[in-house]
């Protein structure tokens, strides 16, 4: 399992998006709605509006369904920097390391 195939099984289990699959070249795809016919690439970690509502929705699930893994990411150091140099990059480390854990 990848870091897009987990983020994309949250975007489900939370409520986000209606489906996920996975598309040759494509990498991995959400759906809003049954039936919709646009497809979303799942990326929290790009800047875009779709992506960063992307990290919202999994941030919150992270703060919810898994606060002690939440917690212990505040702390922590990325590529031997500290993860709070910018409030956005920060956020978006703290749930990239946070989805790092739950695919070990």
């Amino acid at each position: 399992m990848n870091e897009l195939q987990k983020c994309a099984e949250i975007l489900v289990e939370c409520g986000y998006a209606y489906e996920c699959y996975e598309r040759e070249n494509k990498g991995w795809l959400i759906q809003h709605e049954k039936g919709m016919r646009m497809a979303y690439p799942v990326n929290p970690y790009m800047d875009s509006l779709e992506c960063r509502r992307q990290a919202d929705a999994i941030e919150d699930w992270l703060y919810k369904n898994k606060p002690e893994l939440f917690m212990q990411s505040a702390d922590k150091k990325v590529n031997d920097k500290d993860i709070q140099d910018s409030a956005h990059q920060w956020r978006l480390d703290r749930i990239k390391w946070c989805i790092q854990e739950l695919i070990k």
